[in-house]
């Protein structure tokens, strides 16, 4: 972490200490540790309070806005207070902007930068500087050499009438919430039983968007590649063919990415008979159940590594049988259940 970074969150702990004790009043009870819940009926709602453009694919919004929650002290939250925060690649590491508005007035900002990409601190650091700059500590005031951001701060109850700066009202583009949807991207390598009647390999390529809420909708497409299998009367059995898929999955984030998914798709294969007399070429067309678990290791903030499982249950069994002078020979019949397991890397944009 960064001499900056260490400077910033040194400096909030010591706001967090001089706002707990006034003068003449009582201490407050201290603040709760990240992580830890206030009581129920003292935490606020801060999905309208919190903003954020770019977020870590190890960090959920939702998860964040209930860890600050439990860090504010309610009587001293600003309702009209709200923080829209952008994270930007940092070298190895991250950059985060906050800015705080009242209303549609930016009173303040803060800027915190990491060296590394670790989540952890990174969630951590967040979480505090959010509680602090929402209960109104914490904050720097525009100056000059932030003066091509166009905001004015907005006077406080203790300055004199002179001393008040002008209200500039943000344009209309800077009024509109952040985007909530995030794109996804995976490439990868497939090992697949059941789908022929050999072991196959193939290509997997997805994409797709995630949700605000931890739902992920993407479709996927695998491409055999051709191979061949001998067959014991003689000549060889020629294979190929690709799989697609629409699935919505369910995401658990702990730092890593657990999704369970589920969704329909559809099959396509072909046979054809080489070197056998008379026998014939035939396609399978067929629709599928698709049902997954994958998991996702974070890579950097944009790049993952993915890898996963999935079980299809077609709609129909495949037969594959060779015609020839000798009549039907069956070379294999399969069971409709394929298993497919997958390794990719991913890319959140």
């Amino acid at each position: 972490m960064s001499p900056r970074h260490c400077s910033s969150v040194a400096t909030f702990g010591l706001l967090v200490l001089l706002g707990m004790v006034k003068p003449g009043v009582a201490a407050e009870p201290a603040v709760s540790a990240p992580g830890q819940a206030a009581p129920s009926n003292q935490i606020p709602d801060l999905a309208l309070a919190i903003e954020f453009e770019q977020l870590p694919n190890c960090v959920d919004e939702a998860t964040l806005e209930r860890r600050v929650a439990a860090l504010v002290r309610p009587d001293r939250l600003n309702s009209a207070r709200r923080v829209r925060g952008t994270v930007a690649p940092a070298g190895a590491g991250w950059s985060v902007q906050f800015r705080v508005f009242e209303g549609e007035v930016l009173v303040g900002r803060r800027r915190l930068e990491f060296e590394s990409g670790d989540c952890g601190p990174f969630q951590e650091s967040v979480e505090l500087v959010l509680a602090l700059l929402l209960e109104g500590q914490g904050l720097e005031q525009p100056t000059e050499e932030t003066a091509g951001d166009a905001v004015v701060a907005a006077p406080t109850a203790s300055a004199s009438a002179e001393a008040k700066a002008p209200v500039e009202v943000l344009p209309e583009a800077e009024k509109r919430p952040s985007p909530r949807v995030t794109g996804r991207f995976r490439l990868g390598g497939e090992a697949s039983l059941g789908v022929m009647p050999a072991p196959a390999a193939g290509v997997r390529l997805e994409g797709g968007v995630e949700l605000k809420v931890p739902i992920a909708l993407f479709a996927r497409a695998t491409w055999h590649v051709d191979g061949s299998m001998a067959i014991p009367s003689g000549g060889s059995l020629e294979l190929g063919g690709y799989r697609l898929a629409v699935m919505g999955c369910y995401l658990y984030r702990h730092g890593w990415v657990l999704s369970f998914c589920g969704g329909l798709g559809f099959v396509s294969l072909t046979a054809a008979g080489k070197d056998v007399p008379g026998a014939r070429a035939a396609t399978f067309d067929q629709g599928a159940g698709v049902f997954g678990l994958s998991l996702g290791v974070p890579l950097t903030r944009s790049w993952s590594l993915e890898l996963g499982t999935e079980l299809e249950a077609w709609f129909a069994r495949p037969e594959y049988v060779l015609l020839g002078p000798s009549g039907a020979e069956v070379v294999h019949t399969s069971s409709g259940v394929p298993v497919s397991a997958w390794l990719a890397v991913g890319y959140t944009f």
